[in-house]
């Protein structure tokens, strides 16, 4: 069985209502409350790292297919900067 992100998130959310029962139920309330709040922000980071695979990544002239290596576009036909980006990049597979 694999785990995926959105069973992770679903596992600690639970877990979190779970200690969040425990706390309010007098159960080692200190505790329980922190595992919570620890559950909790794991399944938020375990959020924002699914929005952020979604979003296209960031392919900088120096590792860029077109870049030569001498920082000269070949799609452009010019000198770039290495940090320079645009939206034709295709990252080098090397």
């Amino acid at each position: 069985m694999s785990l995926t992100i959105d069973k992770a998130i679903a596992r600690f959310e639970q877990n979190a209502k779970q200690n969040e029962r425990w706390a309010s139920g007098g159960l080692n309330p200190e505790s329980n409350a922190e595992y919570a709040a620890e559950h909790r922000q794991l399944a938020e980071w375990l959020r924002e790292l699914q929005e952020r695979r979604c979003e296209p990544e960031v392919t900088f002239c120096r590792s860029c297919n077109w870049n030569d290596g001498t920082c000269y576009c070949n799609f452009h036909y010019r000198n770039v900067k290495p940090y320079s980006y645009c939206s034709w990049a295709e990252r080098r597979t090397e």
